[in-house]
């Protein structure tokens, strides 16, 4: 009876799990736990005084640590690695107790029959399952450095797009002011009968646009600046401040770099050559597994021994059993393997002509943005410096017409803007060519 009540205990205890309940508040307490590790990573952040300065590659590099999805592309790369692991060439064990009759029972003539039995793994099978197996961390270690690229060109791109837009934003305001002034004066000479209503409609309407565009600007960087707080996982009372160059660019009139050695290095560098590549690996280890799976081999071997009163040295027994896999020879599965083989050389070929593609892409634009940007910097910069310069003159004199003196300050802000505009297009286009080269 013991041996049945051990039993007994061994099966009752299959039935202990018990299923993991979600509660109503679950997700505010992972919430609030994740607000807890932000805080541990950035205890400063709480000092009101003590602004977050952040230069872009500072930015980028916080906001790949705290991003909710490196987080699962981390895991995923660890489950891989701990499944790769855990496959193993031991063979499953079984104890047979068997031929245990009634009626020798009651004869009093007991008689047992105990065998160990093996299920030995095919060797090869077991290789390309690893070699799969090991491809596969390689897919999501390209994947998780996908991601990552990704985070890094969004902190960047904002990064810049923050700078830019308050510059921008500064040069909106000097024109709005500019022509809220003149509104003023055409309405105070309106009220003296100086200046017709025509002059003092359009006088309006362009502070009214200028107003509205400025609206528009403060709008849209307030957009960026959401972003901005959320890639980096700020909190809304957080002060931060930027820092360096827009973008981490020191110098975006840097001419763009020979093709060759850039689609060599996209290549070398993209985890998208590595991902197909690893796809590729696996889908030869697929054919080779369909291969292995039509070879017979052993299912079992065993050594068993009768247990009986007049047992003696002969009462073992040796057996061993042999799948045939006659099913799979008649099914193709190996070219149905194969056909998922073409599919993976396919993929991986499309992929590598689309990195070409977008080093083209991508120098071509680069190489337009650092011409534009030069072109501004060489008749753009002078002109604007000249203009200042005459407008101030002008200013401090008396007896000159105000509205030419307006015109130059408003085509001088133009120029301003366009500048920044060309800067800015050169800075994206260098990014964007960081991105296709995967540096980091």
């Amino acid at each position: 009876m013991r041996p049945l009540a051990l039993y007994a205990v061994l099966v009752g205890l299959t039935g202990c799990y018990t299923p993991q309940t979600v509660t109503e508040t679950h997700a505010m307490e992972v919430w609030r736990a994740v607000q807890a590790e932000r805080e541990d990573v950035t205890p400063s952040e709480a000092e009101p005084s003590a602004p977050l300065t952040l230069t872009a590659q500072e930015a980028a590099r916080r906001a790949l640590e705290l991003h909710p999805e490196s987080r699962v592309a981390r895991a995923r790369v660890a489950s891989a690695r701990t499944h790769a692991d855990a496959l193993t060439m031991a063979p499953a064990v079984e104890l047979r107790v068997t031929e245990l009759k009634l009626d020798e029972l009651v004869d009093g003539d007991r008689e047992l029959d105990v065998g160990l039995r093996l299920r030995p793994q095919f060797p090869a099978l077991v290789a390309t399952q690893r070699t799969r197996a090991s491809e596969e961390v390689v897919v999501e270690e390209a994947q998780a450095e996908r991601l990552g690229l990704a985070v890094r060109e969004q902190a960047r791109t904002l990064h810049s797009a923050l700078i830019l837009g308050a510059r921008r934003l500064e040069l909106l305001q000097e024109r709005a002011s500019l022509l809220e002034g003149a509104r003023l004066r055409l309405d105070a000479a309106g009220s003296q009968g100086a200046a017709t209503s025509l002059e003092i409609n359009l006088a309006r309407l362009g502070a009214v646009e200028a107003t509205d565009e400025l609206a528009e600007a403060r709008a849209e960087l307030g957009e960026l600046r959401a972003a901005w707080t959320q890639l980096l996982s700020l909190s809304p009372n957080t002060q931060w401040d930027l820092a360096g160059s827009p973008g981490g660019v020191d110098e975006p009139l840097a001419p763009a770099p020979d093709y060759e050695g850039v689609l060599e290095l996209a290549l070398k560098n993209r985890p998208e050559t590595r991902e197909r590549a690893a796809r590729l690996s696996q889908a030869h280890a697929d054919v080779w597994t369909e291969r292995l799976r039509q070879i017979p081999w052993l299912s079992f071997a065993q050594a068993s021994h009768e247990i009986r009163p007049k047992a003696d040295s002969m009462s073992w027994g040796f057996a061993l059993g042999v799948d045939i896999p006659v099913e799979r020879w008649f099914a193709d599965e190996v070219a149905a393997r194969r056909a998922d083989l073409e599919v993976r050389r396919q993929e991986e070929r499309a992929a590598i002509l689309a990195i070409a593609g977008q080093v083209t892409e991508a120098l071509q634009r680069l190489s337009s943005a650092v011409d534009r940007y030069s072109e501004a910097k060489r008749t753009l910069v002078p002109a604007i410096e000249e203009a200042r310069a005459v407008g101030e003159a002008q200013s401090s004199e008396r007896g000159l017409e105000p509205k030419r003196v307006l015109r130059l300050a408003l085509t001088r802000v133009s120029a301003q803007l366009r500048l920044l505009e060309a800067r800015r297009d050169a800075i994206e286009a260098r990014l964007r060519l960081d991105r296709v080269l995967a540096r980091p």
